[in-house]
C-alpha cells in the first residue's frame, strides 16, 4: 500500500533505485534558450555521472544538443504571456509536461523560466520527483507591468507558486538578491527554500580580454529585440549624442521575441537602420566576436534577472552602461566598471555614453575593472558548482 502511493507521488522507481539513477529533467522555453544558457551546467552533469534529458520547444538547436549526448524532447509549450485564449493550448501543454515527467522519471526536475515553473508547479501537484529545481531568470513584463490584466495574471503565478513551493523538496533559484526579496515578502516560498546564483555564469576562458579595436568607437546592445530591454531610450539616446556631434556607432544584435508583448517589429528596427541612428544586424551566434569589435556595452533594460550579455562583455574587458534596475545594480558598480543610470532616462543614458566615448583611458580602465569582477563572482565554473550542490540535496532521505 505505502509503496502504491510512493508509486504514484514520485514514479517507478524504489528511493534506492532512484539514488543508484542520477537522472535530471530540464523544462525549458525553446532549445536555443537551453543551449546558450544552460549547456555548460548540463555538460557538468553529464561529466559527474547524469543521465540528461530536455524538453523545449525545437527550433534550430536539436542537432547541437542531440549531438552533446543529451536527449531533446518536443514540447508544445508557447513563449509569450498566459492568456484566457490561449487556455485550452496551456493545459494541454500541461498533461504533456506531467506525462513527460512520469515517463521519465528524474531525480531532479529542473524548471528554467517563468513559463516552465508555472506548468512544472500544477504538472507535478500529484507526481513529485525527489527533488524540484526553480530558475527565475528575471522578473519580466509579468511583473513589471502595470496594467490591470497584467496585475491579475501576476497574481495568479504567485498563486501557483506558493502551492508548488509548499512541497519541502521545492527550491527556488533567482539571480539577485532584489528578486529573492520581494518573493520572500509576497509569501512565494520561505528563505530556507530560496537560493540566489548570480546568473548562468560566464565562460573567462572564452570571452578574454582584447587590445581595444581602432575605428569609431562601437557602442553595443546585444539581446532580444524588445521595449522593456529599453530600445526607445537606446535609439533616442543615439538620435541625442548624434545631434551633439559625438562620433560613435550603435548597433543591436539580436531579432524580436514575438512571443513577447513588447517585442519590436523588424518593420520598425529597419527603420531606425535606414535613418542612421543605429545598425541592426539581426541574430548572431558569434556574439565573441561582436564584443571583440565593441568598445562600450550597453543594457537600458526595465529588469534584469542577470543579464548573460553584459557578463560575456564584462569578461572580454569592455565598460558597461546600464540601468539602475535588479540584476543590472548588481553587477555595474558606478564609476568603477561602468556608469549607472535611471531607467527609461534616455537623457542620462546618452551623457553617460558620452562621457565613455570621449575618455579612453576610463573605458579601459572600467574594462579591466569589469573582467576582475566577472572573475571573482560570475565565473561559469562557480555558478555551475552552486547549482549541482542544489541538485545534491535530492539524495537527502533516499537512504
Amino acid at each position: 500500500m505505502l509503496y502504491s502511493i510512493y508509486h504514484e507521488w514520485f514514479g517507478k522507481l524504489s528511493p534506492k533505485e532512484k539514488k543508484a539513477k542520477k537522472k535530471i529533467l530540464f523544462v525549458v522555453n525553446e532549445d536555443w534558450f537551453f543551449y546558450s544558457h544552460r549547456l555548460s551546467l548540463a555538460l557538468a552533469c553529464k561529466k559527474n555521472g547524469w543521465e540528461v534529458s530536455i524538453i523545449a520547444r525545437i527550433n534550430n538547436h536539436a542537432e547541437l544538443i542531440r549531438g552533446a549526448g543529451f536527449t531533446l524532447i518536443s514540447s508544445r509549450m508557447q513563449r509569450g504571456k498566459i492568456g484566457i485564449k490561449s487556455l485550452w493550448n496551456e493545459f494541454r501543454a500541461i498533461i504533456e509536461l506531467r506525462q513527460v515527467i512520469r515517463q521519465q522519471d528524474p531525480l531532479v526536475l529542473h524548471l528554467v523560466g517563468l513559463k516552465p515553473v508555472v506548468f512544472g508547479a500544477l504538472a507535478t501537484l500529484f507526481c513529485r520527483p525527489a527533488l524540484t529545481v526553480s530558475a527565475l531568470t528575471g522578473m519580466g513584463y509579468i511583473f513589471t507591468s502595470a496594467r490591470w490584466k497584467i496585475r491579475a495574471i501576476r497574481e495568479t503565478i504567485k498563486f501557483a507558486l506558493r502551492l508548488a513551493f509548499k512541497n519541502k523538496r521545492a527550491f527556488l533559484i533567482v539571480q539577485n538578491h532584489s528578486d529573492a526579496e520581494d518573493l520572500l515578502i509576497s509569501g512565494v516560498a520561505h528563505s530556507e527554500q530560496i537560493a540566489v546564483i548570480m546568473g548562468s555564469g560566464v565562460n573567462i576562458n572564452k570571452f578574454v580580454p582584447r587590445a581595444e579595436p581602432h575605428g569609431p568607437i562601437v557602442v553595443a546592445y546585444v539581446g532580444r529585440m524588445l521595449l522593456d530591454k529599453g530600445i526607445n531610450e537606446l535609439v533616442k539616446a543615439a538620435r541625442e549624442l548624434r545631434a551633439r556631434k559625438v562620433s560613435a556607432k550603435f548597433i543591436l544584435v539580436g531579432k524580436p521575441d514575438v512571443g513577447n508583448p513588447t517585442s519590436i517589429l523588424e518593420e520598425k528596427l529597419e527603420e531606425w537602420s535606414r535613418e542612421g541612428i543605429l545598425k541592426w544586424v539581426g541574430y548572431r551566434d558569434d556574439i565573441r566576436a561582436i564584443w571583440r569589435s565593441a568598445h562600450i556595452a550597453v543594457l537600458p533594460s526595465y529588469r534584469e534577472g542577470m543579464p548573460l550579455s553584459l557578463l560575456e562583455a564584462s569578461a572580454t574587458g569592455l565598460p558597461l552602461v546600464a540601468t539602475d534596475v535588479p540584476g543590472c545594480r548588481e553587477l555595474v558598480d558606478h564609476g568603477h566598471n561602468g556608469f549607472i543610470v535611471p531607467s527609461h532616462d534616455w537623457k542620462n543614458l546618452a551623457n553617460a555614453i558620452e562621457e565613455l566615448v570621449l575618455a579612453p583611458d576610463t573605458r579601459r580602465a572600467m574594462g579591466l575593472a569589469a573582467r576582475k569582477k566577472v572573475e571573482s563572482c560570475y565565473d561559469e565554473e562557480t555558478v555551475i558548482l552552486q547549482t549541482i550542490r542544489i541538485y545534491e540535496r535530492a539524495f537527502t532521505g533516499l537512504e
